[in-house]
């Protein structure tokens, strides 16, 4: 009787957690922290393995030159081009964008100045300009390191970097695995 009780009140408990939308935020300090050169030189790859289809958050930070005229700014999703255009979502082939895991991600920014990643992260949306250069992404593990790039045609007249962090799933996500967790150690009791 009392593991059945126990056992409604985890489900109840996973119930409230799994509906509140105001907990799918990155949650914690960041994982892992990377720095990606704009300079090319392959792939840097993250010091942790992303858990196979786990989501995670993924925050870059940052802009870099990627031509020999020093106005031609980007960072992982936005550049600009010429002086006084103003930054545009690259349409050119290929865009100059942060690559994570081999796949163009569409970035999601935010139009507030300084936000804070964290408390604000609610107010990042795709196809929005970000004039603090942050922008964040979700990735689902999958039971490797995450390999990150600078897509560019041409990496030598580029210059500086990127700063990447990756931040922990959700707390409903990290409560499943935990659950599923307790299952396991309570089957093998038995």
């Amino acid at each position: 009787m009392k593991r059945q009780l126990f056992s409604g009140i985890i489900a109840v408990i996973a119930l409230i957690v799994l509906s509140e939308p105001a907990l799918a935020v990155p949650v914690g300090g960041p994982l892992d922290a990377i720095t990606v050169p704009a300079t090319g030189g392959g792939t840097v790859s993250s010091s942790i393995t992303l858990i196979e289809g786990i989501d995670y958050y993924i925050l870059a930070k940052g802009v870099y030159v990627h031509d020999t005229n020093p106005w031609c700014q980007a960072d992982a999703e936005w550049g600009e081009n010429y002086p006084g255009q103003g930054w545009v979502e690259s349409h050119s082939t290929p865009d100059p964008d942060l690559i994570l895991g081999g796949t163009e991600y569409d970035w999601m920014g935010s139009a507030l100045s300084a936000p804070d990643p964290i408390v604000d992260y609610l107010t990042f949306a795709q196809h929005t300009y970000s004039p603090s250069h942050m922008y964040w992404v979700h990735v689902v593990g999958k039971g490797t390191t995450l390999g990150l790039y600078i897509q560019d045609v041409d990496h030598g007249d580029n210059a500086g970097s990127l700063e990447v962090s990756i931040y922990a799933p959700e707390p409903a996500t990290v409560l499943l695995l935990g659950l599923g967790g307790l299952g396991l150690l309570r089957r093998r009791k038995a």
